[in-house]
């Protein structure tokens, strides 16, 4: 993951070459995140997966994504939170957007409502407001 790839893009006019960017999903339900992976790779996204806070924060350190889609419930009720707070206080990590994906209501509780992340989304979620986010927090256009 470390970096970003060259992908070729065809626009008629021969080859263009974008970045294209890393996606980490950390999330404990499989489901969600290999539909979320298929959504996001289907659209150009190098995607890559974490089950739980320990495996996503290794993956964050060792490679660098250009995103992290984190949960708030993984192996326990806040680890997710934890998460997001860690990366904030680590000056080298700082920087990498977080987009919280997660079926707790963000107006559930005074800490929810104020996590460090760049966006929120509640499960379930619809595929063109995903990729929405996700290129917004990136600023991408398209």
């Amino acid at each position: 993951m470390k970096g970003s790839s060259k992908t070729a893009v065809y626009t008629g006019k021969g080859k263009v070459y974008r970045m294209e960017k890393n996606v980490l999903i950390i999330d404990d339900d499989l489901d969600i995140v290999e539909s979320v992976k298929l959504l996001l790779e289907n659209n150009g996204y190098r995607v890559f997966t974490a089950f739980d806070g320990q495996e996503g924060y290794r993956k964050i350190t060792e490679n660098r994504p250009d995103i992290v889609l984190l949960d708030i419930i993984l192996t326990t009720e806040d680890e997710g939170i934890k998460l997001a707070r860690n990366l904030r206080s680590d000056p080298a990590l700082s920087s990498i957007p977080v987009l919280m994906l997660t079926s707790i209501r963000k107006d559930s509780s005074e800490e929810v409502a104020k996590l460090p992340v760049d966006g929120y989304l509640e499960k379930p979620v619809k595929p063109s407001q995903l990729l929405s986010a996700v290129r917004e927090v990136l600023h991408e256009k398209r």
